[in-house]
């Protein structure tokens, strides 16, 4: 029997030898997860891009995933990501679109050597008429917001089918 593994968590701010978020990594829907310079960006942006062409008027639901707290530093501690950053990125989500709902969750995951993890989170869900010019911006943005956060990457999941 294999033992269990030990849990990580990302939420503390005085957790020590902790890792990189690896939220960004995971990919639950059928039309994926944008991360920025991969190969899955192709493809995310081509099954976005299929409901566009098809002529529907369907709203697609994005989820973004914002950490609470920095990745541990070289002394181990996460300290707290500061108020105004998380502002910034309010204020930007609403220059570009026309309603989000915003909840504090908290998130776990398992990577691929078994060693699991949790963190603290903004989840943010949006809806909107997807356009290719927009979704290069956001593929722009999520670029943006990994060096605001310092993160290796950011959860970004459209999902399709919003209809109304």
């Amino acid at each position: 029997m294999k033992p269990k593994p030990k849990i990580r968590s990302l939420g503390s701010p005085s957790q020590k030898n902790g890792d990189q978020s690896q939220a960004g990594r995971w990919n639950g829907t059928s039309t994926g997860t944008l991360q920025a310079g991969t190969a899955a960006d192709s493809q995310v942006l081509r099954n976005v891009g299929t409901l566009i062409s098809s002529g529907t008027s369907l709203y697609v639901t994005l989820v973004i995933l914002i950490p609470r707290f920095y990745n541990p530093e070289t002394d181990g501690i996460r300290r707290a990501v500061e108020a105004d950053k998380i502002m910034q990125t309010v204020r930007e989500i609403r220059r570009q679109f026309s309603g989000y709902s915003r909840f504090a969750i908290h998130g776990w995951y398992r990577d691929d050597d078994d060693e699991e993890f949790s963190d603290r989170l903004v989840r943010f869900e949006i809806d909107f008429l997807p356009d290719r010019r927009r979704l290069e911006s956001l593929k722009a943005w999520k670029k943006t917001l990994e060096r605001r956060f310092r993160q290796r990457a950011i959860y970004f999941r459209f999902t399709p089918a919003v209809c109304w």
